[in-house]
């Protein structure tokens, strides 16, 4: 399992657009940041790019699979199934517990203009927001790869409703009302999504990349 990392990690730098695909992680991640700071819960965006930043790596492994020597080495399999996890996920937990702790923190500071009350439910209901979002995006990412345009459908009618009535009903208040049971609850989303989209991966994993994917990727490298 170590070693397994080890070399995930090794072979991030040979991805297609290594360079441009890190820039746009960092760039999400430092957007992340300034938003969530300032927002100070009033929108999940800023905790979600700094989340979304991770997954830049999850391409980078991806795309490593469009390789012929990947396609006909006993790689393949780890390629998709192995290495994409093992990096990202625990990235993923380091950054999701980063806003965890940033939210959390707000509850306690306050936040100008708010009651204790309204701040507490504002920030727990935030976190739940958060999860139940990346739960859906790690189940697009599970399979987006290989059907891009059904995937994105799909994720696009699962959003959008979830957008509208997290915004507009306070649905959650119950479990709101308890910070240990939202963080707990926040946590197995994340990670459930996680065990989702490796589900979803291993089932499509016969199936070819979609050329419409890496398509652009690959021109960029070939110059």
């Amino acid at each position: 399992m170590i070693q397994d990392f080890k070399l995930a990690f090794k072979l991030i730098r040979y991805g297609l657009s290594y360079k441009l695909e890190v820039s746009m992680g960092l760039l999400f991640g430092v957007i992340g940041i300034v938003v969530d700071f300032f927002s100070k819960g009033e929108t999940y965006v800023g905790g979600f790019y700094i989340v979304l930043s991770v997954f830049m790596i999850f391409q980078l492994i991806i795309s490593l699979d469009v390789s012929t020597l990947i396609q006909s080495s006993g790689y393949k399999r780890k390629v998709q199934l192995v290495f994409p996890y093992l990096v990202v996920v625990p990235l993923m937990l380091i950054a999701f517990t980063i806003v965890v702790f940033l939210h959390v923190s707000f509850i306690y500071t306050g936040v100008n203009g708010q009651s204790a009350a309204d701040s507490f439910i504002m920030q727990t209901q935030y976190l739940l927001q958060l999860s139940a979002l990346l739960f859906l995006t790690q189940c697009y990412f599970g399979f987006c790869y290989k059907h891009i345009v059904l995937a994105t459908i799909l994720l696009f009618i699962a959003v959008v409703p979830f957008s509208f009535v997290s915004s507009t009903l306070s649905f959650m208040t119950g479990v709101c009302n308890s910070l240990p049971l939202t963080i707990v609850i926040s946590y197995v989303l994340v990670l459930g999504g996680a065990g989702v989209s490796y589900l979803i991966s291993a089932l499509f994993y016969r199936q070819k990349l979609s050329q419409m994917v890496f398509q652009q990727s690959i021109k960029r490298a070939m110059r």
